[in-house]
């Protein structure tokens, strides 16, 4: 079976990225990463309550 979407995203390359920012902000702006850290989690829970009920 083969893919009907041809696409240039590659997963592995966007994860590797998003770590190496998260890793610069963390040992540049520690209190922006937990502020970041803090607020992204609050908007999953969110979402996942919403969903839920």
């Amino acid at each position: 079976m083969q893919t009907k979407i041809k696409t240039e995203f590659k997963a592995v390359a966007y994860m590797r990225k998003v770590r190496d920012e998260l890793s610069e902000m963390i040992q540049t702006d520690n209190e922006r990463f937990h502020k970041e850290l803090n607020k992204t989690m609050a908007d999953f829970i969110a979402k996942r309550t919403k969903k839920s009920t």
